[in-house]
């Protein structure tokens, strides 16, 4: 996964100071997923100061940044599941065909056997 896409900013909140921290993730190297999944995925990570404590912005933005991960990473597992899941149900129908082959491949085998035993 690649963070593509990184803002951070401070603002004002109820005179508070807020550190705002914005990801996008591309995921061009993940061929398991849709890309166009992966290209909605975005997070917006939220460190507010406490009035009764010292604003530091390199932590407010250390925190955000965690909590934009932390948001992106859930959404990432969870695009992974779908497209697992997905891929299971393909597998399922692929073993399921497969199977109605091999019974198809036994009938006419022993088709083949019983006209062969008639010519005799």
């Amino acid at each position: 996964m690649r963070f593509i896409y990184n803002k951070k900013g401070t603002k004002r909140f109820n005179n508070r100071k807020k550190v705002v921290v914005t990801f996008k993730v591309s995921a061009a190297h993940c061929a398991y997923v849709d890309p166009r999944e992966f290209a909605a995925i975005q997070a917006r990570g939220v460190a507010v100061c406490h009035p009764d404590d010292q604003f530091d912005p390199v932590y407010g933005k250390r925190l955000a940044e965690t909590r934009a991960k932390c948001k992106l990473f859930r959404k990432s597992v969870n695009a992974l599941k779908r497209a697992l899941a997905k891929k299971q149900r393909e597998l399922d129908e692929i073993q399921e065909t497969l199977e109605k082959q091999e019974r198809f491949l036994e009938k006419e085998i022993q088709h083949e056997e019983s006209l062969l035993v008639e010519q005799l």
